[in-house]
């Protein structure tokens, strides 16, 4: 979550001038080329974080859903990717490599743009059944 990517994002720079990025306790240091350290709030980082995976759900497609898993289909260039979300155990999980990445560093509610897409269509559906 605390990457030169998202430092650069937040602080509305190129990545290239970042030299590194540090986690504190409550904050994060960004180093960045001829300005020196700035304190980002960990806050700022979340809200990147879900902002990214919500402007990538925009180019999720939901294409089928099957006994409680929805598939949804990513184009990435040229190809696609498919990938399987559903909900085990009381929680939602994704197949894709960012939701598995998030797990191993041990978050406890893991998301993607997967689960964001699966869980937007699956609310409008409800919807559409209550009117």
């Amino acid at each position: 979550m605390f990457t030169k990517a998202a430092a650069a994002r937040i602080l509305q720079i190129n990545p290239a001038q970042i030299i590194r990025v540090e986690e504190w306790a409550n904050v994060v240091l960004v180093v960045v080329k001829g300005r020196g350290g700035r304190f980002v709030s960990k806050r700022d980082f979340a809200r990147d974080f879900r902002s990214v995976r919500e402007s990538g759900a925009r180019n999720v497609r939901l294409t089928r859903l099957y006994k409680g898993v929805a598939y949804l289909e990513t184009r990435d260039g040229n190809q696609y990717r498919h990938h399987a979300a559903r909900i085990e155990r009381g929680r939602a999980v994704c197949d894709c490599a960012d939701w598995v990445a998030q797990s191993e560093r041990g978050a406890s509610q893991p998301i993607c743009k997967h689960l964001i897409r699966a869980g937007f269509e699956l609310n409008a559906f409800r919807q559409l059944i209550a009117a």
